[in-house]
This record gives structure tokens, C-alpha cells and sequence, in this order.
């Protein structure tokens, strides 16, 4: 596939299962072999990917992603992210604040054969926690 078909399956994800809860078009974006690397969170799989989606979802009811730029070339997409959202469900153990947050972030995905096969995230999470009035323990 091409880095411009590659291009439009990440807006259509962003915009169809994150923004609108559309996941009956994740098994056509997301491999079967699927892998995304979050932190120290690893999610596998569509129905992986689903879930994640999801508890996001329970977690921030009025989430919505804006995609900011996309670079692309060969198989690989590097995409800037930012998420809002107000965290007004559990994540977790971690009770809601209330709180609004505006967070962006960088995440790379590899294609095969028209579907995202891997992704990674890189971002500030202290930030992210920071914004929805979370006290991360020291250690």
C-alpha cells in the first residue's frame, strides 16, 4: 500500500474509533498480529486494540484525537497527536478529578499489506497525569 492509503487509514481510525466508538472497522485497519507499545502497556491483538479503546473511552467520555501532521514514508507513518478530553471516569484505580486535558504526542506505525501492524507511542505521560490532577508516587 501506498503512504497516501497508509495516511488515510490513520485519520479514518482516529476519526471513526476514537473520536466516534466505531469499532466494527478496526479487524480492516488493525492486523491480526497487531502490536502497539504504550509505556509499559502492550496491546495486542484487534480485539487488544479494541478493549484500549474502550476503557479510553469510559475514561475520558467527550475524548476526541486531532491529528496534527503525518509524515510518511515507505511503510512507516510518524503521527502528532493531540487528545482532549475531560477525565471524568475511573482509569484504573485512580479516581476522576474532573479535569480537562490537552495532550499531544508522537505515534509511529508500520504497515503491511494495507493494515497497521505495529505502533509505538511516545509522549510525556508526566504531563498527561499532571493535566488530569493525578499525583504520581515517587520511586
Amino acid at each position: 500500500m501506498s503512504v497516501e492509503e497508509n495516511k488515510k487509514a490513520i485519520y479514518r481510525v482516529f476519526e471513526e474509533v476514537w473520536n466516534k466508538g466505531n469499532y466494527s472497522i478496526i479487524p480492516e485497519i488493525a492486523s491480526p498480529d497487531y502490536v502497539a507499545h504504550s509505556g509499559p502497556q502492550e496491546i495486542t491483538g484487534p480485539e487488544g486494540f479494541e478493549q484500549y479503546v474502550r476503557n479510553s473511552r469510559t475514561t475520558f467520555p467527550d475524548l476526541h484525537y486531532t491529528v496534527d501532521e503525518i509524515i510518511g514514508e515507505g511503510d512507516t507513518l510518524a503521527i502528532r497527536l493531540t487528545m482532549t478530553g475531560t477525565f471524568s471516569g475511573k482509569m484504573g484505580d485512580i479516581e476522576p478529578t474532573g479535569n480537562n486535558v490537552n495532550y499531544t504526542f508522537v505515534l509511529i506505525s508500520r504497515f503491511v499489506d494495507g493494515k497497521c501492524i505495529e505502533s509505538n507511542v511516545f509522549g510525556d505521560s508526566i504531563v498527561l497525569y499532571q493535566q488530569m490532577g493525578v499525583t504520581l508516587p515517587m520511586g
